[in-house]
């Protein structure tokens, strides 16, 4: 069997794929935590401890300056060593937020929160409830999921041409039918 890793941006994303995974709707991994716009990854790091099968690195565009991209491309090149051959990049419009505002149909932030069933949100209400409370199974379905990470076209003109090959849309490569 491939072993499989999920590297999500938070715990938010954290609590979505352990979602997915228990949902069957993708297929069994290890989720890592870990920002790789934002922060250097190192060998001692916990994804280096073993060979991997497949990578799905989740990206979030709020941040794309220059100092970012070139983090992601250091780290992507490191990832490589691990998994050579599967490595993808799934990019998420602004955050896991936005994507899921677009999953949902959503206009704005208050539809979301009213589709999430919190009264007077705010942005970091939206968060705790999504990293704590919210339960995916009552709201995301396979058609929803469809949707994810979707929207990468604006993003993919910043990324250097050896990053933009490994950006994929969700649905084929990573949805179990």
């Amino acid at each position: 069997m491939t072993k499989t890793l999920y590297i999500v941006e938070g715990e938010i994303e954290e609590r979505f794929f352990s979602f997915l995974i228990q949902n069957d709707y993708i297929a069994p991994g290890r989720i890592n935590v870990f920002n790789l716009m934002q922060n250097e990854l190192h060998y001692t790091n916990a994804i280096f401890t073993k060979r991997i099968g497949k990578i799905f690195a989740f990206l979030d565009t709020d941040r794309t300056g220059v100092n970012n991209l070139k983090v992601l491309e250091n780290n992507v090149s490191m990832l490589k060593t691990v998994c050579p051959k599967h490595l993808f990049l799934l990019i998420q419009n602004q955050n896991f937020e936005d994507e899921l505002r677009y999953m949902l149909s959503c206009k704005s932030l208050q539809a979301l929160c009213n589709t999430l069933g919190i009264r007077h949100c705010t942005k970091k209400d939206m968060k705790t409830f999504l990293s704590q409370s919210v339960h995916y199974d009552q709201l995301i379905s396979r058609k929803h999921l469809q949707r994810y990470c979707t929207r990468q076209e604006c993003f993919l003109d910043l990324l250097p041409n050896s990053l933009r090959k490994l950006c994929v849309s969700i649905t084929p490569c990573l949805l179990r039918k």
